[in-house]
């Protein structure tokens, strides 16, 4: 129900708007923790990709320095309200990369199927 209103803008405003700000904070707020106890750029790359395995993304790092979520922790009601889950995967991992201050990868969305519609890529 929360996310049909969401979709549906119905709550003042874009709810789905609204729900990728909030995302994006919380990702902002984990992000901030990470740069806090990590003091170099792999350290805070790497508890990027712990943080993303223990919240269940299932992070697979390639030789490319893509990275590919195997995993969408939000599964179920994606398969009825796709884009705005994948909005707010995309808010809340972009939100965690600014947070620790991961600048080498960023976040795009894909369309592959059934894994998470977030990938990073590595600039």
């Amino acid at each position: 129900m929360m996310a049909t209103a969401l979709s549906a803008g119905s709550l003042n405003g874009d709810g789905a708007a609204a729900l990728q700000e909030v995302a994006a904070g919380v990702g902002e707020q984990l992000g901030e923790e990470i740069r806090r106890l990590a003091r170099t750029k792999r350290g805070r790359t790497e508890a990027v990709e712990r943080q993303l395995t223990q919240l269940g993304y299932e992070p697979r790092v390639h030789d490319s320095g893509e990275w590919t979520l195997r995993n969408c922790i939000f599964s179920e009601l994606s398969a009825s309200h796709r884009e705005l889950v994948c909005g707010m995967n995309e808010a809340f991992v972009a939100g965690l990369l600014r947070g620790s201050h991961v600048r080498s990868l960023h976040v795009e969305r894909r369309t592959a199927l059934p894994a998470c519609c977030v990938r990073l890529t590595a600039s």
